[in-house]
């Protein structure tokens, strides 16, 4: 019965969709809750990421005869990785109990809000954007010993100067250095396709400090997360 109801109403959407329909229908499928669809963002998030990130890094020398061919690896790569840091980064505020659902226009809440004491205030039809959890995960999430590895990587470089055009000297980026290049790396390579020049000491420094929310939350690094025959988030 529940699948013939379901069909018949999928049926009068697709038929006509409008924005107010398509509102309607996700809102009644309910409120992103701190349960399985935690564990699910976060399993699915770490498995992207993971698997993103390896893929990203296949940079073959420039062959003409292949045209386009030579960055759809490597562009696949960065796509989900950032699709698998939203997944992720929305599991997180889950499983420590925070709302990743908009609040009902008529509510204003200090951010980020608890789901258990305002499940009625939320908005079952629209989730936060990806901003919303750059900026606030630093209120669920101390990186106070991420940034004193940071530093403590950098003394590593003082000394004399290296001569030459490029510098084998790189400054490794705080949270906030990181988290704000997360956000535009990720709005550039989903909304994009413009090369632009990164190398390798930006993106590990993002896997690491994503591997240090992953552990604070977890006590799992990605790799570990992102084996998905492991089901449970504690178990993996």
């Amino acid at each position: 019965m529940k699948k013939a109801i379901l069909h018949n109403r999928l049926v009068l959407l697709w038929a006509n969709p409008t924005r107010e329909k398509l509102k309607k229908f996700y809102a009644s499928t309910g409120i992103f809750n701190d349960k399985d669809d935690a564990q699910n963002l976060i399993k699915f998030g770490a498995y992207l990421i993971f698997n993103g990130h390896r893929q990203s890094e296949d940079e073959k020398p420039y062959d003409s005869t292949i045209g386009l061919n030579n960055w759809v690896n490597s562009l696949e790569g960065y796509i989900l990785f950032h699709v698998g840091t939203e997944y992720f980064l929305k599991g997180v505020f889950l499983y420590k109990g925070y709302a990743i659902n908009k609040l009902k226009k008529i509510y204003s809440l200090p951010e980020p809000y608890k789901i258990a004491r305002n499940h009625r205030k939320l908005d079952a039809s629209e989730t936060h954007t990806f901003g919303y959890f750059t900026k606030n995960i630093t209120k669920i999430v101390d990186f106070t010993e991420f940034d004193k590895q940071q530093s403590s990587k950098n003394k590593i470089y003082k000394g004399k100067k290296p001569v030459g055009i490029i510098s084998t000297r790189f400054k490794h980026p705080n949270h906030e250095q990181l988290l704000y290049y997360l956000q535009f790396s990720r709005n550039k390579y989903l909304h994009t396709r413009r090369k632009i020049p990164e190398f390798k000491g930006i993106t590990d420094d993002v896997m690491e400090l994503l591997n240090f929310i992953s552990v604070y939350v977890c006590q799992k690094n990605i790799e570990a997360l992102s084996d998905l025959e492991k089901i449970s988030v504690e178990n993996s």
